[in-house]
């Protein structure tokens, strides 16, 4: 993922920490995926879900965001989001 994705957000150190959390989290998930696959599991059946409140809220969004255009199923549930 690439912070100039994020170029409209104001908090450029927000869209850094995301980026570096996608970086790490984005090949245990797709390992995560794969075994699911493997066990018959379609696309269709997994989804993943990100949540945040406040900032995290506004990390999550972000995440959402980036996880969406990469073209993942998300459903997104923030509360008070910071942005």
């Amino acid at each position: 993922m690439c912070v100039s994705s994020f170029q409209h957000v104001k908090c450029r150190g927000l869209a850094r920490a995301v980026e570096t959390l996608l970086d790490r989290a984005l090949p245990e998930l797709e390992e995560a995926f794969q075994k699911l696959e493997e066990e018959g599991n379609s696309r269709n059946n997994r989804r993943l879900v990100v949540t945040g409140h406040s900032m995290g809220g506004g990390a999550a969004s972000l995440a959402a965001m980036a996880l969406k255009a990469d073209d993942r199923l998300v459903a997104i549930y923030n509360f008070l989001t910071f942005f």
